[in-house]
């Protein structure tokens, strides 16, 4: 048996129209009002990432794409670099676990 936790895994939200309906509640739960959508290539070439950010729409402060695997210390320091640049306030990370 394997077991995980997550801890700071508070809320899942599932089911038709989930993302719709709790995302911008999830944003301004957390106060986010220019939130940096962090995401993968494969994400993005599938369609979801530009379905989340139509949904962000203007609060959208940019999106991010290139955390490889295993998240190498190169990629996350550009990530923060692209967060700073951006003026966001806050990330939604759609992806697996690199993001």
């Amino acid at each position: 048996m394997q077991t995980h936790h997550w801890p700071a895994q508070q809320r899942v939200h599932a089911g038709s129209g989930a993302l719709e309906k709790a995302l911008p509640k999830e944003l301004d739960a957390f106060g986010w009002r220019r939130p940096l959508l962090v995401t993968t290539n494969s994400l993005i070439r599938s369609g979801l990432a530009d379905r989340v950010q139509a949904l962000l729409g203007e609060r959208c402060a940019g999106r991010v794409a290139d955390i490889a695997a295993h998240s190498p210390v190169t990629a996350v320091a550009r990530l923060v670099d692209d967060y700073r640049r951006s003026g966001a306030d806050g990330v939604v990370a759609l992806g697996g676990g690199s993001v």
